[in-house]
């Protein structure tokens, strides 16, 4: 569990974040964290392919939320990964501290939602 971590002074704000507004239920980032040698990575590889075959279903830009401090060498790595075109769409990638990555994300889907 994890219930009482947060009364016992536990930080459980989230450190990577990958967010987007899909066609369809399917968590497309699920195999994105993966395992190098014992140690947590993301694969920027995977991400890039599932951003390649969901191109078509992705319907925002795909928003990174990262804390710096945590696994900071991935920061040159996800801040400059380059816009993927595939499946007649083209696909954007937005970097930022988790909380501006959902700050952002809302921003777009609010102005989607009431898109006059």
């Amino acid at each position: 569990g994890g219930a009482k971590q947060s009364t016992h002074h536990t930080d459980v704000t989230p450190k990577i974040i990958i967010l987007a507004l899909l066609e369809g239920g399917n968590n497309i980032f699920m195999n994105v964290m993966i395992e190098e040698e014992g140690v947590p990575a993301v694969s920027i590889d995977g991400l890039k392919e599932v951003s390649s075959d969901y191109a078509d279903r992705i319907k925002s830009k795909i928003y990174i939320g990262h804390r710096t401090g945590f696994m900071d060498e991935l920061k040159p790595k996800l801040s400059s990964i380059e816009p993927v075109e595939a499946r007649g769409s083209k696909v954007e990638f937005d970097y930022g501290t988790p909380v501006e990555a959902i700050e952002r994300f809302w921003d777009e889907i609010e102005s989607k939602l009431y898109k006059e």
